[in-house]
């Protein structure tokens, strides 16, 4: 701690500190900015102030890698950027670029804060259904990465949050809904991992047609409401040969059922395959 305090007082900054988040295993560039204006007789890459990465003498172009860095270490003589290859957690800490200038004082030319994060899992996730009636289907769905979670109520194409968890190692959950497909996302700042389950299997509606027997129905469209079995289910439109409506597949026992309605008999049967939101 003194040693970093008495650095800082050493060597003047020339700009504020960057933070940078590199995933584990992962490469990383820290550039030294303004370079193509920078004099100087040496330069030297830097982690935590006192462990020396490389040292470069611009006269000569003589470059010392020094050791852990000599296979995981490049410099651009070019630009003087230091990549750094197969990072760890180890390697998380503060990365500079200082010279010593024409008139032999010494500075930082760049600050960098660097942070090796584990790409976060693939998540797994749940999806039960909450309620289905009228062609709208509503599921909860709970979605699970490593350290956190949260839950959300969907539909076919919005999700609201319900709860969460805060993760201890800066994992996020993150649960989507397009055309009927979950999404479930986890993410920190080096990656993204999705797990997508289909709606279908529990929010499958089945569209069947009532037809009148002998009785013409005329091509009005308009809503209303049929009670059988003690099931309420939405009447999507009249046309001439068919009253169409959807029933949730997971009530549907038969296809070929009968209702009297108006003191006509209907028959409905399956005119028009699997409907699902």
């Amino acid at each position: 701690m003194l040693v970093l305090l008495v650095s800082t007082l050493l060597f003047s900054v020339s700009r504020a500190e960057e933070s940078l988040f590199v995933r584990e295993g992962g490469s990383v560039r820290l550039d030294v900015q303004e370079y193509e204006g920078l004099h100087f007789r040496a330069l030297s890459w830097r982690f935590n102030i006192t462990t020396a990465i490389l040292e470069y003498i611009n006269k000569s172009k003589d470059l010392d890698v020094f050791y852990p860095y000599k296979t995981r270490a490049e410099f651009d003589k070019k630009n003087f950027s230091l990549l750094l290859k197969n990072m760890q957690e180890r390697d998380n800490g503060i990365y500079t670029a200082e010279i010593n200038d024409n008139e032999g004082v010494r500075r930082h030319a760049d600050f960098y804060r660097l942070t090796v994060q584990v790409a976060p899992p693939t998540p797994e996730v749940g999806v039960a259904l909450l309620s289905s009636a009228g062609g709208f289907c509503k599921v909860s769905v709970n979605c699970s990465a490593k350290d956190t979670w949260a839950s959300y109520t969907c539909d076919h194409a919005h999700c609201t949050q319900v709860a969460n968890t805060t993760s201890p190692t800066g994992v996020n959950i993150i649960v989507t809904a397009t055309n009927g497909t979950i999404h479930c996302s986890s993410s920190n700042r080096v990656d993204t991992k999705t797990r997508s389950e289909s709606t279908k299997t529990i929010c499958k509606f089945v569209c069947l047609c009532i037809k009148p027997a002998g009785l013409f129905v005329g091509n009005v469209k308009k809503s209303m409401w049929i009670k059988s079995e003690s099931l309420w289910v939405s009447c999507l439109y009249f046309s001439q040969t068919c009253l169409y409506i959807c029933l949730p597949s997971v009530i549907l026992s038969v296809i070929y059922i009968h209702l009297r309605l108006q003191a006509v008999v209907f028959t409905m049967r399956y005119c028009c395959g699997a409907y699902s939101l």
